[in-house]
């Protein structure tokens, strides 16, 4: 008699490596949030998923900061893309994420009728346009609320924005600046965050953060058995894909979040070092 096996929650079946494997060719809808804790990394993670759309024909539009995509366009140069080219051709559209948000700001949230009118302002030529194969954007409108201290605003903006996703079948990337080793982080909205994503990336190298996360989690819980093996198995995930490592830091603040803070600080830690090993021996 072959024995059934406990099934494992959504979240902590990672189907991608990467998150190159993530963002090249997601489904139609998909909505993506790189979790970034530096400029470069963001406008890499950017550069790559806008690259990739406009290798395969799509039409992109990019909502952010000046400088941010003053860094996306060096990144499509470094990659052979000529930014320029595209822009004439009218298949790149840059639009300015401060001005978005202070176009749609209504007190300290999103108009959702506002927001959307902008968006079909830019989308639906574009959509409509049968040269290009498909529709991507990447934003970092909730990225510019949060830095502003608006958290409410975050939620709403990436509520509204998943709705514009759904209805467009766009390939939609965020990138959201925090520390991911941070326990403040998990205490605000970060979790609301990723939850209204289908997608989470949360590191630059998923293998590195899989290391760091269970050397972390082994110092400070030792193995994950018996009852917590069951509380982990049988933790109702978040409804989108992100790499084990993370699942495990979210089912920690839902269940043990007292063991969260000495977790993310000997992650960190471990994360550092590697860092350091790897750049002195590149």
């Amino acid at each position: 008699m072959q024995t059934k096996t406990a099934e494992r929650p959504h979240a902590l079946r990672t189907q991608h490596p990467s998150w190159q494997d993530v963002v090249r060719s997601p489904p139609r809808p998909a909505h993506i949030v790189q979790i970034c804790d530096s400029d470069e990394v963001l406008v890499e993670g950017a550069g790559y998923f806008v690259s990739e759309g406009l290798d395969a024909g799509e039409a992109v539009i990019l909502t952010g900061t000046q400088d941010h995509m003053s860094g996306i366009r060096r990144v499509l140069r470094s990659r052979g893309a000529n930014p320029d080219v595209y822009e004439r051709r009218g298949q790149l559209v840059f639009t300015d994420a401060e001005e978005a948000v202070n176009h749609v700001l209504e007190g300290d949230v999103p108009d959702r009728a506002r927001f959307e009118a902008l968006a079909a302002s830019v989308m639906e030529p574009l959509y409509n346009d049968t040269r290009w194969a498909g529709l991507r954007w990447w934003g970092e409108m909730s990225n510019v609320f949060n830095k502003r201290g608006l958290s409410t605003a975050v939620v709403h903006d990436e509520e509204i924005g998943d709705g514009i996703c759904r209805k467009y079948g766009l390939r939609l990337m965020c990138s959201f600046q925090c520390d991911r080793f941070d326990p403040q982080n998990y205490n605000g909205c970060l979790q609301e965050v990723c939850a209204r994503h289908t997608h989470v990336i949360p590191a630059e190298d998923y293998a590195l953060h899989r290391v760091a996360v269970n050397r972390a989690v082994a110092d400070v819980l030792g193995e994950i058995k018996g009852a917590a093996l069951q509380s982990l198995l049988s933790w109702k995930a978040l409804s989108c894909e992100m790499p084990s490592s993370q699942a495990v830091l979210f089912w920690l603040r839902d269940t043990m979040p007292e063991y969260l803070p000495a977790v993310l600080a000997r992650a960190r830690a471990y994360h550092r070092s590697t860092m350091r090993r790897t750049e002195v021996g590149g």
